[in-house]
């Protein structure tokens, strides 16, 4: 609500001071509705499982790299790019969830990242540079 000023015998706010030392006010509420609006935020994975993502830019391709997993994509634009990382990065951690695979030393911190799954893809990143 929001309150308009109007002193006794019609004069506003804004108008010149009445000759008269004592004036009486009258107040007149107006209820205004504001719009408002949500939207749902998903759940943010902890941050040392977020992934860091390299994003060159060429004449004709786009080239993103997950270096923590060592997963790299090329596409036409970002957002193409942008949707072939998230697949192959959702392919690779589902395979070494379902099949559990014995890794090489080298690769075997990247199962820590299976927990991404539990997430939305959109909040699996936590750096981007370009490269």
């Amino acid at each position: 609500m929001s309150a308009v000023l109007t002193p006794a015998g019609g004069r506003s706010a804004l108008s010149p001071p009445a000759s008269t030392p004592a004036q009486s006010w009258r107040f007149r509420y107006v209820s205004v509705v504001e719009p408002s609006y949500g939207a749902p935020v998903p759940e943010q994975p902890p941050r040392e499982v977020l992934l860091d993502l390299v994003i060159s830019l060429d004449s004709d391709v786009v080239a993103i790299v997950a270096p923590d997993l060592d997963i790299a994509v090329e596409e036409k634009d970002v957002g193409q790019a942008f949707v072939a990382i998230i697949g192959a990065i959702t392919e690779w951690l589902e395979y070494l969830r379902d099949e559990a695979p014995s890794l090489a030393p080298d690769l075997a911190s990247q199962s820590r990242y299976v927990r991404l799954l539990d997430y939305d893809p959109g909040t699996w990143f936590g750096n981007a540079f370009s490269g």
